[in-house]
């Protein structure tokens, strides 16, 4: 979805209707898809774990092992 289709102003009330999230853990959750887009490590990490991975202050190395 992109923001001409939601408007200006729309985008966390539309995640919060479709997804039932808040906007800290959309922000967590885009971030990991930033940084390792369809290369996400195993699904068999909790999410907590792939926030972690994927927080500005994890360092490079730690992220590609």
């Amino acid at each position: 979805m992109n923001r001409a289709v939601i408007g200006h102003g729309n985008f966390l009330p539309w995640i919060d209707a479709e997804f039932g999230m808040g906007a800290t853990t959309a922000q967590k959750m885009m971030r990991v898809a930033e940084v390792y887009g369809k290369n996400t490590p195993s699904v068999n990490l909790p999410l907590s774990a792939l926030y972690e991975l994927a927080a500005p202050k994890t360092p490079l190395e730690v992220r590609e092992n």
